[in-house]
């Protein structure tokens, strides 16, 4: 990130149609990571399902079960328009002031969309005020030091223009959710394949997720191979690796 963008709305604000594209054109792509959170919330029929920050939306599109009352925010006017077509209960608003009532919340989700938020703590304490008692909150997010970490940091923040430098998944990160009085109950590293027909699909979803602008499809194959691994998946299939730290967090 730029000294001059700094915040996931601005961020989102210039590459937030990108990043939506890269979900309509490859919905294969992440649907074992969207599959992995949400089997880790467990939405039940009957309960409200909050995704925050909720990107375009994309992440109902795997959600299988019917009864769940889904609601979304985003911080981002551009992603926030985006996922209202998706997600008819969907609001514009900072997630670190949701536009609930106390104790609205059955289950959170947060998937890969903290590592840009300044303000963890403030986060974390208005998640418990709209989460119901025992009401759970799951957070999938790279760990600091992981190779998706690095990857993220080093290769995207070269190559992309606006930068990438996220704040990943520590132990300060844990801290913040227990003092903000969640009880973390699962705390684990979650290993799936980001999944493609091909090597230039792979270059053209990364490039258009992350805003990879200055480096080649070739460039950024070779540095998925070496940084994070790929395998030849038994259906044809390209596989990137990836993983995500998984949390799951009580209200109790």
């Amino acid at each position: 990130m730029s000294a001059s963008t700094t915040t996931y709305a601005e961020i989102f604000e210039r590459r937030g149609q990108a990043h939506d594209q890269a979900f309509r054109l490859y919905p294969q792509a992440c649907e074992d990571e969207c599959k992995a959170i949400l089997a880790l919330a467990a939405p039940q029929a009957g309960e409200t399902l909050l995704d925050a920050p909720s990107a375009g939306g994309f992440l109902t599109k795997h959600l299988d079960i019917h009864g769940v009352r889904v609601v979304a925010v985003d911080p981002s006017p551009v992603l926030h328009a985006l996922c209202a077509r998706l997600v008819p209960e969907s609001y514009l608003a900072p997630i670190d002031s949701l536009p609930f009532v106390d104790g609205e919340i059955d289950v959170a989700i947060c998937l890969a969309g903290l590592h840009h938020e300044p303000r963890l703590s403030a986060v974390f304490a208005e998640f418990r005020r709209v989460l119901r008692p025992g009401g759970r909150l799951a957070i999938a997010e790279a760990s600091e030091g992981s190779a998706v970490a690095r990857f993220l940091n080093g290769f995207v923040d070269r190559h992309n223009s606006l930068g990438h430098r996220g704040t990943f998944l520590n132990d300060s990160f844990r801290t913040k959710l227990s003092e903000a009085g969640l009880r973390i109950a699962l705390d684990q590293e979650a290993h799936y394949h980001w999944r493609f027909e091909s090597r230039e699909s792979l270059a053209h979803c990364l490039s258009l997720m992350f805003g990879i602008d200055r480096a080649t499809p070739g460039q950024i194959c070779s540095a998925v191979e070496k940084e994070l691994g790929l395998d030849e998946l038994a259906n044809g299939q390209i596989g990137m690796r990836w993983s995500l730290r998984h949390l799951l967090a009580f209200n109790d």
